[in-house]
């Protein structure tokens, strides 16, 4: 293995490589769009709001019907009917005369203000207003928050509620999207074992591995949250990388059909890659140069084409990135550490940035925030840090490194709301200072 890359070469390569994918469209309903990406600029087909309507509880006036009116001074106004929101009225408001109006409905013919309930008093069957009011007082105009044939919504951009509420307001029922990337997860190794197969049986729901249930002494010690395999083979692990690299992968828009697993054996593994119908391909662990690591070997005799070999960074040094050639053209693999903390970070780093490109979307901007704490810096390569987010007294990002950086240590990722990079350097770099930060896809503050 020559050189490491650096991380930045390695987000380039990942961005080129998703642009590369050519991704299908669809058209979903719009109450199902969201987290989509947007597939072409949606256009408003009508302006919005659609009509003139007011603003508040009251009467539809002519502002210049109440030209000198004031406190002592009312005017008497012809009372005409009444627009109900849902209900307007055919009537015109013609010279002298006023129409009831509730907040909503369409401001009628002839009107162009709103005078406030509360500003008014009966007159017989007619209103007095002692308020002179100027033209447009208390109306939504029509078109004042969308022009007709104005683009609403860019090819590229990630809809979310906001988007689906300003579509609906313009009466949009579908929305093209991008297909979403079709993923697979490979997790090698002898001693990983899928969850539900240990071989040991599940404990029961609402029990303690000791037996204790709700009724038994020993009730008030906590449960396990569900089934869980409390005994392994001697030497074998959990697998910690297939799920939570599913979950990293989904957060970030990605449809994960199958997470398979192989032992350390070379024919297996090359079978496994070579049949791997997806949009995307991760690997998890067999990365090393030991004589049980066969994911590099066995990319390379299926072709691969090779973007990065090895990774300037800490955790992540044996990342392998490139291509599997194919019929429907090149599909991207990332092959991550084994060691799943190392696997998620460099799965943030460089899969995420891989699949915004494969959607279409712009590389996100870069976040920065200010280390709360003195960090040690690496002269050889990056540090990916592990990282709380917060705010100082003036509202800026902190970032507050969090224990068990270790890649085997799991215990500290539910409170990681980011990786902090600390630039290659020598020496510690000092509290205050301000770094990039890259959020954890579905992380804690997402």
């Amino acid at each position: 293995m020559g050189a490491p890359s650096s991380l930045d070469d390695a987000r380039r390569a990942a961005a080129e490589l998703g642009a590369a994918v050519g991704l299908g469209v669809e058209r979903v309903a719009l109450d199902r769009c969201a987290d989509r990406t947007a597939a072409a600029d949606v256009l408003a087909r009508g302006a919005l709001p659609r009509f003139a309507s007011s603003a508040m509880d009251g009467w539809a006036v002519r502002a210049a019907d109440l030209a000198g009116a004031g406190a002592g001074r009312p005017v008497v106004l012809r009372a005409t009917g009444e627009s109900a929101a849902g209900h307007p009225s055919a009537a015109t408001v013609a010279a002298g005369t006023a129409m009831r109006i509730s907040t909503g409905a369409r401001i009628p013919d002839g009107a162009d203000a709103v005078v406030r309930i509360e500003e008014t008093a009966p007159a017989g069957d007619d209103v007095a207003v002692a308020v002179d009011v100027a033209p447009g007082r208390d109306v939504r105009r029509a078109g004042e928050d969308v022009a007709a044939g104005a683009v609403v919504v860019r090819a590229g951009e990630r809809l979310g509620p906001g988007h689906v509420a300003l579509l609906a307001g313009l009466g949009v029922v579908a929305v093209d999207v991008r297909a979403r990337p079709r993923a697979v997860v490979v997790i090698t190794g002898d001693e990983v074992v899928p969850l539900g197969r240990a071989g040991a049986g599940p404990v029961p729901v609402g029990r303690t591995p000791d037996g204790a249930g709700p009724s038994d002494p020993g009730a008030g010690r906590a449960s396990p949250p569900g089934p869980v395999d409390h005994e392994l083979p001697d030497g074998r692990l959990h697998d910690v990388g297939g799920p939570a690299l599913a979950a990293l992968l989904t957060a970030a828009g990605a449809d994960v059909v199958a997470v398979r697993h192989v032992g350390d054996d070379l024919a297996a593994t090359t079978a496994a890659l070579a049949d791997v119908d997806a949009d995307l391909v991760l690997t998890c662990g067999g990365m090393s140069v030991g004589e049980h690591d066969h994911v590099r070997r066995a990319l390379a005799d299926l072709g691969a084409d090779e973007r990065v070999s090895g990774l300037a960074l800490q955790p992540g040094r044996p990342t392998w990135l490139g291509a599997l050639p194919g019929p429907a053209g090149a599909r991207p693999v990332l092959a991550l550490p084994g060691n799943p903390g190392a696997a998620l970070t460099v799965a943030a780093l460089l899969a995420v940035p891989l699949l915004r490109a494969m959607t279409g979307r712009e590389p996100a901007g870069p976040l920065r925030a200010r280390l709360q704490a003195a960090t040690h810096g690496d002269a050889r390569r990056v540090r990916a840090l592990r990282v709380a987010l917060g705010e100082d007294e003036h509202g800026g990002r902190t970032a507050v490194v969090l224990d068990g950086q270790q890649p085997h240590r799991l215990a500290s990722m539910p409170a990681t709301h980011a990786y902090a990079l600390i630039p290659a350097a020598d020496g510690d770099l000092p509290a205050g200072s301000v770094v990039e930060v890259v959020p954890v896809p579905g992380g804690a503050r997402a």
